[in-house]
C-alpha cells in the first residue's frame, strides 16, 4: 500500500498532538480512580476489572502511538501507572481498595493495546515506517 505524501503529513500531524491527548488521558485516569466511588459522575456500573482492562488497553494504545520507537519503555510504564493507582488508592481514599488483580488487568489490558496498535500499524501505516517518524515535540 503507497500512501500519499498527504497521508504523512496527516499522521505526523497527528503524533504532534498525540502526548497532549495521552496527558488528558493519564489525568482523566487519575481523576476518575482516586474520587469516591459514590461522587463519580458517572452511575454506570460496570464489572471492575473491564474499566482497569479497557482504559489501559486505550491508554497504551495513545501512547504507542505518541512514542512508537519507545513502546516498551511507555508499557512499563503505564504498567508502573496502574500500581501506583493502586496505592493510592489503598492510602488515600476510603471508600477505594488497591487490588493486585486490578493490576493484573491494567496488565492484560496493556497487552492487548499492543497487540491492536501492532496490528493498525501493519494494516493502517505499513508505507510509514516507525523510525521514519519524528519524535513528539513537547
Amino acid at each position: 500500500m503507497n500512501w500519499s505524501p498527504r497521508y504523512e503529513s496527516v499522521v505526523l500531524r497527528a503524533r504532534r498532538y498525540a502526548p497532549y491527548l495521552l496527558g488528558v488521558e493519564i489525568f482523566v485516569t487519575l481523576v476518575f480512580a482516586l474520587v469516591p466511588v459514590d461522587s463519580v459522575l458517572l452511575s454506570v456500573h460496570i464489572w471492575d476489572k473491564a474499566q482497569h482492562f479497557s482504559v489501559f488497553a486505550v491508554l497504551t494504545l495513545t501512547a504507542s502511538f505518541t512514542y512508537p520507537n519507545n513502546r516498551p519503555v511507555a508499557c512499563v510504564g503505564l504498567l508502573a501507572f496502574g500500581f501506583l493507582i493502586e496505592i493510592l488508592q489503598a492510602s488515600m481514599t476510603s471508600s477505594r481498595s488497591g487490588e493486585l488483580l486490578d493490576v493484573i488487568a491494567d496488565g492484560i489490558g496493556i497487552v492487548i493495546g499492543g497487540l491492536l496498535y501492532a496490528l493498525i500499524q501493519r494494516v493502517f501505516l505499513p508505507a510509514i515506517p516507525d523510525t521514519v517518524l519524528p519524535p513528539p515535540k513537547p
